[in-house]
């Protein structure tokens, strides 16, 4: 019997010995060492938990809807109290239930900014073994950000203006192959019904949830530029591998966020400028924005950053297609 459990023994031994050892950490300590710092107003932080400020501009309040995305109570409108919360979910190794796992391997963008600014090693926070991440990292295998600007598409009050999302290209993507990669999108979770007078009135005082959602690109256009006919640009952003990172990660925390939804302000190009301000923090993009934000103006005002965007490309839609060959 024992022959036949030896084995077993072996391998279960072997996980134990190849699991890293995490050291005791002193929480208050830890959050001690941020409140010095004031991490909790830096404009990363903020990012990251999408604050902005309060109409009155005496107080911040996150654009996030969503309970289980903020471990404090209070975390919604303060942001040193969800820092602290944070630490302390990471350093006790909370389970988060709606996510179905660790906070650690649940906010993995929020572990390594406090990591980093903490001088901490790479799995004190925990975070050693988040496979599922893993998996849907290596997947993506992402070397570049580009934002993709399909035209106008008047049959639909939320793409009157046009529409904005991201595309993450692969480093495994060989040239002219970005059918290949993944589309960000960030839209209205409305619902095949949504249609007529009740749709527009919803959309414009936040009846919808806005949700973040990851695609094949080439089925994004497949629906811009074949069904719906409208022309895409593609703008390249210059962002580092650093920032790059931090996006991605940033948008492994985004599955199953929901934001109040309008179509003139909290819309799918300001909530795209959140995610380019997680990356580079200093760029505050979405300050301007209070009261629309229509997706050419976006554009202009990443183009007017000095190097963030490279030269656009240009993707005609069928009809556009059809009519330069008659």
């Amino acid at each position: 019997r024992w022959a036949a459990l030896a084995p077993l023994l072996v391998f279960v031994w072997g996980v134990v010995q190849a699991a890293p050892a995490r050291l005791p950490v002193d929480l208050a300590a830890l959050q001690a060492r941020a409140a010095e710092q004031n991490l909790a107003a830096s404009a990363q932080w903020q990012a990251l938990v999408h604050y902005e400020r309060d109409w009155l501009g005496e107080g911040l309040h996150s654009t996030v809807v969503t309970d289980w995305f903020f471990l404090s109570p209070n975390g919604r409108r303060d942001p040193a109290a969800e820092l602290n919360a944070t630490l302390a979910a990471f350093v006790e190794n909370r389970y988060i239930e709606d996510r179905e796992r660790s906070a650690a391997c649940t906010f993995i963008a929020r572990r390594r900014f406090l990591v980093a600014r903490l001088g901490l090693e790479e799995h004190a926070l925990g975070g050693e073994r988040c496979e599922k991440y893993q998996r849907w990292r290596e997947a993506l295998a992402p070397r570049q950000i580009s934002l993709i600007f399909p035209t106008a598409f008047p049959n639909s009050p939320s793409s009157m203006f046009g529409h904005t999302l991201l595309r993450i290209d692969s480093s495994r993507r060989a040239r002219n192959t970005e059918l290949l990669s993944y589309a960000v999108n960030f839209a209205a979770a409305a619902g095949d019904d949504a249609q007529g007078l009740g749709f527009a009135w919803k959309g414009l005082t936040g009846g919808y949830a806005g949700i973040f959602g990851l695609f094949p690109y080439y089925e994004k256009v497949k629906q811009y530029a074949w069904i719906e006919h409208r022309d895409v640009w593609a703008y390249p952003l210059e962002l580092s591998d650093a920032e790059t990172d931090r996006l991605v990660d940033h948008l492994w925390e985004m599955d199953g966020v929901r934001f109040a939804y309008f179509f003139l302000t909290k819309n799918c190009s300001y909530q795209l400028l959140s995610l380019l301000e997680v990356a580079r923090p200093e760029l505050a993009l979405t300050e301007q924005y209070s009261w629309y934000a229509i997706p050419a103006d976006t554009i202009r005002t990443i183009a007017d950053v000095p190097g963030l965007m490279g030269a656009p490309r240009f993707r005609p839609s069928l009809e556009t297609t059809l009519r330069w060959q008659a």
